[in-house]
């Protein structure tokens, strides 16, 4: 198990809390990581790109000159691909880029990026987060208290999304909320410090425990 410091939202350590050992301190696997982040940031296209063959760009409909003895190369239409506003050969079209991989490479990625945030010191644990109103001066108090600074990036993992403590931190650049039970390993790698609310890591480990780990 992994003793770590628990704190209060202005910043006073109050207690220790464990993180067990076989979701947060495993060997990394880095290449089951880096297919798991490639398939989120796939999953996160849009795929709306497009761009018009030359079946459908407007005009064109008129041979620009007869076939022979003109000196000029033969020419059917002026909104072929090779003239200037004609069709586009081979461009993107909207398309789905979304995929997915195995639900144990899912949940193997997320431990592995979770252990290297453990050793780099990058995972704090609080007792609790809750202020009486939604608002952004109060979050930002607590959020210093803690160790944020501009430019830093928090993600709060907590057992269900208030809306109180989310009004009040939405507007602060770098900090977001998210349920502990649907994290993944892009939502880790992507921030430099998360941050368990007691609750939001009692639901991380019956969400992920061993014996009934469910699809991320």
């Amino acid at each position: 198990m992994i003793e770590l410091n628990v704190y209060s939202q202005d910043g006073k350590i109050v207690g220790k809390d464990y993180l067990p050992q076989e979701l947060f301190n495993i060997k990394p696997n880095d290449v089951v990581l880096y297919e798991a982040v490639r398939m989120y940031m796939a999953n996160k296209r849009r795929g709306t790109a497009s761009t018009k063959t030359r079946a459908e760009v407007r005009g064109g409909g008129r041979k620009p000159w007869r076939q022979k003895h003109t000196g000029r190369a033969r020419a059917g239409s002026i909104r072929s691909p090779i003239w200037v506003g004609g069709g586009i050969a081979f461009g993107p079209k909207p398309r789905d880029y979304s995929y997915t991989i195995p639900k144990k490479k899912k949940r193997l990625a997320l431990m592995s990026a979770l252990s290297y945030k453990v050793r780099e010191g990058k995972i704090l644990l609080l007792d609790k987060l809750d202020i009486p109103a939604p608002k952004t001066r109060i979050f930002h108090e607590i959020l210093l208290s803690l160790g944020w600074s501009k430019g830093k990036k928090f993600l709060f993992l907590l057992d269900k999304i208030d809306d109180t403590i989310y009004k009040a931190g939405r507007n602060i650049k770098g900090v977001s909320f998210k349920d502990a039970g649907s994290l993944n390993a892009l939502d880790v790698l992507s921030q430099d410090t998360l941050l368990f609310t007691l609750g939001g890591l009692k639901k991380f480990k019956e969400v992920f425990s061993v014996n009934e780990s469910k699809d991320k």
